[in-house]
């Protein structure tokens, strides 16, 4: 189990799901919804984007440079601890900080 104090230096982490499979009409409305619900999102915050279709892609956004992305086959299996490190999601990938990212404390004025 993780320390108090460890849990503090975790930024929170916003998942978005999205089936690109959607109609026409469905999509539109995500794309006009997706950039309202961003804003509400802190800037210290990390996103994770999924899109399923026919593989399930794995978006990491981030700052220019470093955004990455993964493809899932189905028929493959993938363990969790490895998943979590391509996500950024992992205890190791928190134990530096990401070059760029505010952390709350920043982000408020009060570091």
């Amino acid at each position: 189990m993780k320390s108090p104090s460890a849990l503090l230096l975790m930024p929170p982490v916003f998942v978005f799901v999205v089936d690109t499979h959607l109609d026409e009409d469905d999509l539109k409305v995500l794309c006009k919804a997706t950039p309202v619900s961003l804003s509400y999102i802190p800037p210290y915050a990390l996103i994770r984007l999924i899109t399923l279709s026919t593989t399930i892609q794995v978006h990491k956004p981030g700052y220019a440079k470093h955004s990455k992305s993964y493809v899932f086959c189905s028929g493959k299996e993938y363990a969790s601890e490895q998943i979590q490190d391509m996500l950024g999601l992992s205890t190791q990938a928190h134990a530096a900080p990401h070059p760029g990212l505010l952390m709350p404390q920043q982000a408020l004025g009060t570091a």
